[in-house]
Protein backbone atom coordinates (compact mmCIF):
# COMPACT_ATOMS: atom_id res chain seq x y z
CA UNK A 1 0.00 0.00 0.00
CA UNK A 2 1.39 3.19 -0.86
CA UNK A 3 0.68 6.93 0.26
CA UNK A 4 1.01 10.34 -1.39
CA UNK A 5 0.38 13.60 -1.03
CA UNK A 6 -1.60 15.69 -3.57
CA UNK A 7 -2.37 19.22 -4.43
CA UNK A 8 -5.62 19.50 -6.93
CA UNK A 9 -3.79 21.32 -10.04
CA UNK A 10 -7.37 23.37 -10.45
CA UNK A 11 -8.57 24.35 -6.73
CA UNK A 12 -5.07 24.24 -4.70
CA UNK A 13 -6.66 21.50 -2.48
CA UNK A 14 -3.77 19.35 -1.11
CA UNK A 15 -5.32 15.99 0.60
CA UNK A 16 -3.78 12.28 1.14
CA UNK A 17 -4.16 9.42 -1.39
CA UNK A 18 -4.02 5.79 -0.44
CA UNK A 19 -3.25 3.24 -2.62
CA UNK A 20 -4.89 0.04 -1.17
CA UNK A 21 -4.07 -1.96 -4.26
CA UNK A 22 -0.57 -0.94 -5.20
CA UNK A 23 -2.01 -0.05 -8.80
CA UNK A 24 0.68 1.81 -11.02
CA UNK A 25 -2.15 4.51 -11.97
CA UNK A 26 -4.95 5.50 -9.63
CA UNK A 27 -7.96 8.08 -11.05
CA UNK A 28 -9.72 10.08 -7.70
CA UNK A 29 -12.06 13.21 -7.39
CA UNK A 30 -10.71 15.92 -5.82
CA UNK A 31 -12.83 16.31 -2.39
CA UNK A 32 -13.09 20.02 -2.46
CA UNK A 33 -13.77 20.63 -6.32
CA UNK A 34 -14.81 17.33 -7.47
CA UNK A 35 -11.84 17.56 -10.69
CA UNK A 36 -10.39 14.65 -12.05
CA UNK A 37 -7.17 13.70 -11.21
CA UNK A 38 -4.66 10.79 -12.47
CA UNK A 39 -1.59 9.77 -10.34
CA UNK A 40 1.11 7.47 -11.36
CA UNK A 41 2.43 5.34 -7.90
CA UNK A 42 5.83 3.76 -8.65
CA UNK A 43 6.10 0.17 -9.16
CA UNK A 44 7.82 -1.25 -5.73
CA UNK A 45 7.30 -4.34 -4.11
CA UNK A 46 4.28 -4.26 -1.22
CA UNK A 47 5.72 -3.90 2.23
CA UNK A 48 4.72 -5.13 5.16
CA UNK A 49 1.73 -4.21 7.22
CA UNK A 50 3.84 -3.32 9.73
CA UNK A 51 6.06 -0.67 7.17
CA UNK A 52 3.24 1.09 5.37
CA UNK A 53 4.01 4.20 6.82
CA UNK A 54 7.54 4.34 4.95
CA UNK A 55 6.26 4.95 1.19
CA UNK A 56 4.51 8.54 2.49
CA UNK A 57 6.57 11.61 1.95
CA UNK A 58 4.91 14.19 3.22
CA UNK A 59 6.77 16.84 0.78
CA UNK A 60 6.32 14.72 -2.45
CA UNK A 61 3.57 15.36 -4.57
CA UNK A 62 2.94 12.47 -7.23
CA UNK A 63 0.18 13.30 -10.33
CA UNK A 64 0.01 11.98 -13.66
CA UNK A 65 -2.48 12.38 -16.25
CA UNK A 66 -2.74 14.88 -18.98
CA UNK A 67 1.09 15.57 -20.23
CA UNK A 68 -0.17 19.13 -21.63
CA UNK A 69 -0.84 19.97 -17.92
CA UNK A 70 2.94 20.56 -17.79
CA UNK A 71 3.66 22.43 -20.64
CA UNK A 72 3.89 26.44 -21.11
CA UNK A 73 1.11 27.61 -23.61
CA UNK A 74 0.86 30.37 -26.37
CA UNK A 75 -1.81 32.88 -27.36
CA UNK A 76 -3.06 32.24 -30.82
CA UNK A 77 -4.33 35.09 -32.80
CA UNK A 78 -4.61 35.57 -36.68
CA UNK A 79 -2.88 32.34 -37.23
CA UNK A 80 0.46 34.05 -35.66
CA UNK A 81 1.45 32.32 -32.35
CA UNK A 82 2.51 34.35 -28.90
CA UNK A 83 4.29 32.18 -26.47
CA UNK A 84 3.77 32.60 -22.93
CA UNK A 85 7.13 32.74 -20.45
CA UNK A 86 6.84 31.41 -16.91
CA UNK A 87 6.21 34.82 -14.66
CA UNK A 88 3.65 37.54 -15.80
CA UNK A 89 3.05 38.18 -19.09
CA UNK A 90 1.45 41.91 -19.75
CA UNK A 91 -1.22 41.37 -23.21
CA UNK A 92 -1.72 43.87 -25.04
CA UNK A 93 -2.41 45.83 -28.23
CA UNK A 94 0.89 46.31 -30.74
CA UNK A 95 1.89 49.99 -30.51
CA UNK A 96 5.14 52.35 -30.25
CA UNK A 97 3.60 53.37 -26.85
CA UNK A 98 2.96 49.61 -25.83
CA UNK A 99 4.41 48.09 -22.69
CA UNK A 100 3.25 44.69 -23.02
CA UNK A 101 5.39 42.21 -23.07
CA UNK A 102 3.07 40.40 -25.64
CA UNK A 103 1.78 42.75 -28.30
CA UNK A 104 -0.77 41.44 -30.37
CA UNK A 105 -0.63 42.62 -33.93
CA UNK A 106 -4.52 44.15 -34.57
CA UNK A 107 -6.69 47.24 -35.00
CA UNK A 108 -8.68 47.20 -32.50
CA UNK A 109 -8.94 50.27 -30.27
CA UNK A 110 -11.10 48.69 -27.56
CA UNK A 111 -8.03 46.60 -26.87
CA UNK A 112 -5.90 48.31 -24.56
CA UNK A 113 -1.98 48.72 -25.24
CA UNK A 114 -1.55 46.83 -21.79
CA UNK A 115 -4.37 45.28 -21.52
CA UNK A 116 -4.65 41.57 -19.22
CA UNK A 117 -2.09 40.05 -17.08
CA UNK A 118 -1.53 36.18 -17.50
CA UNK A 119 0.60 34.81 -14.67
CA UNK A 120 2.18 30.99 -15.99
CA UNK A 121 3.39 29.48 -12.65
CA UNK A 122 5.23 26.33 -12.38
CA UNK A 123 3.38 24.31 -9.35
CA UNK A 124 5.77 22.03 -6.96
CA UNK A 125 4.73 18.74 -8.56
CA UNK A 126 5.65 20.52 -12.29
CA UNK A 127 2.60 21.07 -13.90
CA UNK A 128 1.39 24.73 -15.12
CA UNK A 129 -0.86 26.94 -13.69
CA UNK A 130 -1.89 29.75 -16.62
CA UNK A 131 -4.25 32.16 -14.52
CA UNK A 132 -5.20 35.87 -16.15
CA UNK A 133 -6.68 38.75 -15.32
CA UNK A 134 -7.60 42.05 -16.07
CA UNK A 135 -4.28 44.81 -16.12
CA UNK A 136 -5.52 48.21 -14.86
CA UNK A 137 -7.95 48.94 -17.76
CA UNK A 138 -11.16 49.41 -18.42
CA UNK A 139 -11.95 47.67 -21.67
CA UNK A 140 -13.66 44.44 -21.43
CA UNK A 141 -11.78 41.12 -21.29
CA UNK A 142 -13.76 37.72 -21.09
CA UNK A 143 -12.70 33.87 -21.38
CA UNK A 144 -15.66 31.38 -22.60
CA UNK A 145 -17.57 34.38 -22.82
CA UNK A 146 -17.18 34.62 -19.01
CA UNK A 147 -16.19 38.81 -18.19
CA UNK A 148 -12.84 39.21 -16.11
CA UNK A 149 -14.05 41.70 -13.53
CA UNK A 150 -11.57 43.73 -12.35
CA UNK A 151 -10.26 41.24 -9.08
CA UNK A 152 -11.15 37.94 -11.22
CA UNK A 153 -8.40 35.77 -11.68
CA UNK A 154 -9.59 33.34 -14.38
CA UNK A 155 -7.80 29.91 -14.83
CA UNK A 156 -6.75 29.17 -18.50
CA UNK A 157 -7.05 25.95 -19.82
CA UNK A 158 -5.94 24.11 -22.78
CA UNK A 159 -8.97 25.62 -25.97
CA UNK A 160 -9.67 28.67 -23.98
CA UNK A 161 -11.32 31.72 -25.83
CA UNK A 162 -9.90 34.93 -24.45
CA UNK A 163 -11.41 37.96 -25.72
CA UNK A 164 -9.93 41.51 -24.87
CA UNK A 165 -11.77 44.60 -26.37
CA UNK A 166 -13.15 43.04 -30.12
CA UNK A 167 -10.28 41.09 -30.79
CA UNK A 168 -10.94 36.90 -29.61
CA UNK A 169 -7.86 34.54 -29.55
CA UNK A 170 -7.31 31.68 -27.74
CA UNK A 171 -5.07 29.72 -25.25
CA UNK A 172 -3.23 26.78 -26.87
CA UNK A 173 -0.93 23.96 -24.78
CA UNK A 174 1.33 22.61 -27.57
CA UNK A 175 1.26 18.85 -27.94
CA UNK A 176 4.91 18.90 -28.48
CA UNK A 177 7.08 19.69 -25.73
CA UNK A 178 9.28 22.87 -26.04
CA UNK A 179 12.12 24.03 -23.37
CA UNK A 180 12.48 27.17 -25.11
CA UNK A 181 9.49 28.66 -22.75
CA UNK A 182 10.60 26.76 -20.06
Amino acid sequence: MQKAKVKCPKCGQTFIVTNKNDLPQVKIQCPACKGSLTLQFSAQASPGPNHQAENYDPNKTETGGDPKKYRIGHIVYGGREYPLKLGKNIVGRKAQSSSASIQIACNDMYMSRAHAAIDVTRLNNGMVKTVISNFKNKNSTTVNGQTVMEEDRMVLEDGSEIQMGKTVMKFIVPNKFDESNT
